[in-house]
């Protein structure tokens, strides 16, 4: 990632300096230190975000990331449609009901999917020791 990022700049730069505009950006930075400001604390915001996604990752895997995602951004859009009013559609509801949908079957049969593993296990039978210090099983 910090290598993304890294191109990234670069790939800014250079097309400012294409365009002709990198001098005005500077300008604007120095008119406007608070955007200065505002720049790095949107930088910090999402380097920090990026260590969050990189231990869900690691910790629960890319699939729960994805889930964690998915409903993050179906949240995002029905609390931006209660909010400022906007309609939806009958279309629109029915995404919404396969994406919660799809998330609710995944955990749902995961969970199932432990309990049939965890009653199909055999039981593993304890030893227990008999006269002449040896175990039976």
């Amino acid at each position: 990632m910090c290598c993304s990022n890294f191109f990234s700049c670069l790939l800014t730069v250079s097309a400012l300096l294409q365009q002709g505009t990198l001098v005005k950006s500077l300008e604007f930075m120095a008119a406007f230190p608070q955007f200065g400001w505002d720049c790095i604390v949107l930088s910090l915001c999402s380097a920090v975000g990026q260590l969050f996604i990189f231990y869900t990752i690691t910790e629960f895997g890319a699939v729960v990331f994805a889930i964690i995602t998915t409903v993050r951004q179906a949240m995002a859009i029905l609390i931006s449609c209660v909010y400022y009013g906007h309609p939806v559609t009958a279309t629109g509801a029915l995404g919404v009901l396969v994406v919660f949908g799809a998330v609710f079957l995944k955990v749902y049969c995961g969970h199932r999917l432990r309990k049939l593993k965890l009653a199909a296990a055999p039981a593993t039978p304890a030893l227990t020791p008999v006269k002449g210090g040896e175990s039976n099983g």
